[in-house]
């Protein structure tokens, strides 16, 4: 082979490597992309699961405290409405 052939030869095996090793790359970037694509997914997914289940908690909290304190008010308003406190007047029938 003349040393013009052989410097083709190189060239071509070179270009040849480089893009076997270019698709190689490019082939784990893919694959890479799409598991992060999954993680991310899965991760809204349960993302937005968790907040609806906030929700629903705090729903039930609200509708518990709310009961809890109706049912405080409705056993001690009756009893602690006309106590005298300090700051009550003096009656007048005295």
């Amino acid at each position: 082979m003349t040393p013009t052939g052989l410097l083709f030869l190189g060239i071509v095996l070179g270009a040849g490597g480089m893009l076997i090793l270019w698709l190689l790359g490019r082939q784990r970037l893919l694959s890479a992309v799409a598991r992060l694509t999954a993680e991310r997914d899965t991760a809204l997914q349960s993302v937005s699961e968790q907040r609806a289940l906030l929700y629903q908690t705090q729903g039930q909290v609200r509708e518990t405290f709310a009961a809890l304190s109706r049912e405080a008010l409705m056993t001690t308003a009756p009893t602690s409405c006309f106590r005298p406190t300090a700051f009550s007047r003096p009656s007048a029938t005295r």
